[in-house]
C-alpha cells in the first residue's frame, strides 16, 4: 500500500524536486551492497533481472542483436550505476562510448580516474565516463549531452536494487523519468528498466497501452518488476501514459490507496 507520508502528488516539478532531495538524503544513510555490478553469470548481476524480458535470458546478445545496424558506434548509459563492469561484459569495440551515471562514487582511491570526467579510454577503442550525480537532477542530463556532444543514445539501463527503495511513491515522478530516458534513445535504442515494487500494478496496465502501439516492442516481467521498451523506427516521439484519474482508479481498484 501507498505510504500515506508519500501520497500522490499532481505537481510533475515537485514531485522531482521532491525525488531528488529524499533520494540523495538516503543515499548518506544507505549502506548498498551491490555496487558496479557484472552484466553476467553473477549472483548479482544484471541478467538476473531481466532475464523474463530479453531473448533467452540473455542481455548481451539481445541489445546487439537490436543494435547491429549501430556495432562500433552505439552509446550506452546505466542510470544509478558506475557502469564499468557492466559495460565490460558486451563484445569488444561494440559500444564507442558508456556512460555510468551513481549518486555516489563507489570506486576506491586508488581505481578514482584523474581527469574531471571520470573518463578512462579503453584499448577497444571504447571511452568510459562515469558523472557523480542525481538522476532527478536536471543538471546531470545537461553533463551527459556534453560527453556525447549533444547525441541519441543507443542503450538505456536501470537496475538499481534496494535504491529504488528511496524512489517516493509518485507516479510523475516515473512518467517524467521514462519520458526523459525515452527521449534520449535513438530509433531502434532499447531502454532496460527495473521499475518501483509501489508501480508494479500501474505499469502493468500502462504496458497494455504501449504494446498497441505499433513501432514499439514492450514486455514487463512483473515478478522481478522488469521493463523493456524498443524503440522501432517511425516509434511515437513520445510515449502514451495513462492519465492521473487512470492511476488513481487502478489504485483504488487494487486497494493501494
Amino acid at each position: 500500500m501507498i505510504n500515506q507520508n508519500n501520497k500522490l502528488r499532481f505537481d510533475g516539478t515537485k514531485a522531482m524536486r521532491e525525488a531528488r532531495s529524499i533520494t540523495t538524503e538516503c543515499d548518506r544513510k544507505s549502506d548498498y551492497g551491490i555496487v558496479d555490478a557484472e552484466l553476467a553469470l553473477k549472483v548479482t548481476s544484471f541478467d538476473r533481472v531481466f532475464k523474463g524480458v530479453v531473448a533467452g535470458g540473455d542481455i548481451k546478445r539481445t541489445v546487439e542483436i537490436a543494435l547491429e545496424k549501430r556495432k562500433g558506434e552505439a552509446i550506452g548509459v546505466e542510470f544509478g550505476g558506475m557502469g564499468i563492469n557492466l559495460f565490460k561484459g558486451f563484445s569488444d569495440g561494440f559500444f564507442k562510448q558508456t556512460i555510468g551515471v551513481s549518486l555516489s562514487d563507489y570506486r576506491t582511491d586508488d581505481g578514482k580516474l584523474k581527469n574531471s570526467n571520470g573518463q578512462r579510454n579503453y584499448k577497444d577503442g571504447r571511452q568510459h565516463n562515469i558523472i557523480i550525480g542525481n538522476l532527478f537532477d536536471t543538471e546531470i542530463y545537461k553533463k551527459i549531452d556534453r560527453v556525447i556532444d549533444n547525441k541519441k543514445v543507443d542503450f538505456i539501463i536501470e537496475r538499481m536494487y534496494a535504491g529504488l527503495d528511496n524512489v517516493p511513491s509518485n507516479f510523475l515522478v516515473l512518467i517524467t523519468i521514462l519520458q526523459k530516458w525515452y527521449k534520449m534513445l535513438n530509433e531502434g535504442g532499447l531502454l532496460l528498466v527495473e521499475t518501483p515494487d509501489f508501480a508494479v500494478s500501474v505499469v502493468r496496465e500502462w504496458v497494455k497501452i504501449l504494446q498497441s502501439e505499433e513501432f514499439l516492442d514492450v514486455a514487463f516481467d512483473e515478478f522481478r518488476r522488469a521493463l523493456r521498451i524498443h524503440k522501432l523506427e517511425k516509434a511515437p516521439a513520445k510515449l502514451p501514459v495513462l492519465k492521473m484519474d487512470e492511476v488513481k482508479n487502478i489504485l483504488n481498484n487494487n486497494g493501494e490507496i
